[in-house]
Parts: C-alpha cells; structure tokens; sequence
C-alpha cells in the first residue's frame, strides 16, 4: 500500500491543477472501480475513474455507508464532486448524456477476501441480477476487469480526490474501453464483454451484484447526490446476515472467556 503513496517523477496536470509531487491514485487489488463517462457535451472524451475500496467491504457491510469518510465502515473518496463538475460541467448531476457504473473483480487466479477467482462484481439500475451461465465467459470478463484494474493503478490521483484519477477515452485498458457500444475491448457488444448494461445516468441508483457462480447476488445499492456525494446502501438480507455474524462471533469470543 505503501507504494500508492511514492512521489510521481513528472507533474500532473488533473484538472489543470499541475504538481510535481503529484501521488499514484490509492488503489489496491480487490478494490472496486467506478467510472463516469460523457458521450457528448462537455467532458466528451475524458474518463473520470475512482476507487471505491476493497470489494469485500460492499460484500460484507452490514450498515448504511456514506463514503465520505464519515463512517468508519466505509473509505473517504474526498471531493469527487469538484473532480466532476471540473470535468462535466456544474450541471453534471442531472446531465442525461452523463454515465456511470460500478464494476471489479478481485481476482482471475486466486482467492481473495473470500472471493473466489473469477468473482465478478457489477452494477446495473435493474433490479433484476445478473447471470453468466459459462465458466469461460466470467473468466474473460474476470480478466478485462482485472485489466482495467492493473491500468487504473499507475495513474496519477486528483488534486480533489486520491481514489479518483482522470482518463482518455482511447486510453489502453481504460474504462471507456471496456464500456459497449464501441468499447474496443468489449466484445459481442457487451460491457466487459459479458454485461449488457452497467450504467446509468447520475439520477439513477445502481445496483450492485457479485457474481461466484452462474447467477449474481445483490449487495446493495450506490446512488450519489449533486454534491458527488456516493452513498452505499447494504441490500438487507446482506446486512441482516452480517449482523448476525457479529453476534456469534461476539457470543464465541464471550463463551471462550
């Protein structure tokens, strides 16, 4: 972790705000990314991405999280909503020409935080979950994720935000890539080359689902005020669930005293 903190050799000029001390963005392997894209309009062709912690988190978070920095349960993204009215104009929040999602995948070969290899993480605003019925389809999509991923990591962080980085659309292995129609890498014209839809426009809540096997879960829900505020609400059988993890684990910690 330490190294997402090492001095940058060359300034950085996110949002114009350039710095010779300029930091990688904070990113690790499992965490979660997401992304905001304009197809037309201001910001066109410019990709703002942002790390949203270690996937786990979302699996197993058993309250309402505000990722802000307010809840010791969730991480502090910092002021992303400067980062997005910089980019997409002070109108961004209601833009229709304006996208978002959430995707990840801790891993393509081992296990991590209790994710299997190949767990896929992402979002969509139907309530409906996903399914990929075939082994080799989640293992590809598992590997674009962590391609993005691996890209994501060497970019520079924001002067607003540490998690959040800026991007080109043409960038190797960037979101917009990955994101159909027209994404080079993604194939069969599907996000990631498995998901019909990831995205939604900043007015609309998205759903998060993980996926281990053939058929997603629901984890809970983002949604994101005008501020850039993102909040995270835990679906409640997750939360419920963790909740009683808790307990048995406080009530075997108790009895061994």
């Amino acid at each position: 972790m330490a190294s997402k903190y090492l001095l940058a050799l060359a300034a950085t000029c996110a949002l114009g705000a350039a710095s010779a001390n300029a930091a990688l963005v904070q990113f690790s392997q499992g965490d979660l990314v997401m992304g905001f894209r304009a197809t037309s309009g201001i910001g066109a062709g410019t990709t703002y991405v942002v790390s949203l912690g270690t996937a786990s988190a979302y699996r197993d978070l058993g309250a309402y999280g505000t990722l802000d920095g307010s809840n010791a349960a969730t991480i502090d993204l910092g002021d992303i909503g400067a980062d997005l009215a910089a980019i997409y104009g002070a109108n961004w929040s209601t833009r229709t020409d304006l996208f978002w999602g959430v995707a990840g995948s801790p891993s393509n070969n081992v296990t991590v935080a209790g994710d299997p290899e190949d767990t896929l993480y992402a979002s969509r605003t139907s309530a409906s979950a996903w399914s990929i019925a075939s082994p080799t389809t989640r293992g590809n999509v598992s590997t674009r994720m962590v391609a993005l991923a691996t890209a994501f990591d060497a970019y520079q962080s924001t002067a607003n935000s540490a998690s959040g980085a800026q991007q080109s659309d043409t960038d190797v292995n960037g979101w917009r890539s990955f994101m159909a129609a027209g994404g080079v890498n993604a194939p069969s014209n599907l996000d990631f080359g498995g998901f019909s839809n990831i995205e939604g426009n900043p007015t609309q809540s998205l759903n998060l689902f993980r996926l281990s096997d053939t058929n997603g879960t629901l984890e809970g829900t983002f949604s994101i005020s005008s501020g850039g505020v993102v909040t995270f609400v835990p679906e409640p059988a997750s939360a419920m669930l963790a909740g009683l993890g808790s307990v048995l684990l406080a009530f075997r910690r108790r009895r061994n005293a």
